[in-house]
């Protein structure tokens, strides 16, 4: 996944998408595990948006990566990663707290977990290109 691209992970619910993601997360903090190799040099800041998970689910993911990360769960002093759920906003709150938090800690890598629920309808050609040409202008310029 190369700096300054958006990459999508598809797939039907529940196939694993998420377990992925906290993977590739993982790799950038030192993981090797499955075949996980990462070509970054030091460490990145890494910001990872889940829209669809209760709280105490993003919190067990958040453990996930900082366990896969070599980190201690019971300290959170790792301010590269920062993990939000954004599950209980409104599709509006969500898209305006992840361009703020993007424009103020300025990410190397961003995961938004659950992408469709950036827009109220995703079959909606509109609103989906929408939320692609701002993803691609935050992009672009973070």
């Amino acid at each position: 996944m190369p700096r300054g691209d958006i990459s999508a992970v598809k797939s039907k619910a529940k196939n694993g998408k998420s377990f992925l993601e906290s993977i590739l997360v993982s790799g950038l903090f030192g993981y090797r595990g499955m075949g996980i190799k990462m070509l970054v040099q030091g460490a990145p800041k890494v910001l990872y948006f889940d829209t669809e998970q209760a709280r105490s689910n993003t919190a067990k993911m958040a453990k996930r990566i900082y366990t896969m990360s070599g980190w201690d769960i019971n300290y959170n002093k790792y301010d590269l990663f920062r993990m939000y759920s954004l599950r209980t906003m409104s599709t509006d709150e969500r898209v305006e707290y992840i361009k703020k938090e993007i424009g103020a800690r300025q990410p190397d890598f961003v995961v938004i977990d659950g992408i469709s629920d950036l827009i109220e309808d995703f079959n909606n050609i509109e609103q989906s290109n929408n939320i692609v040409g701002e993803m691609m202008r935050l992009s672009a310029e973070y």
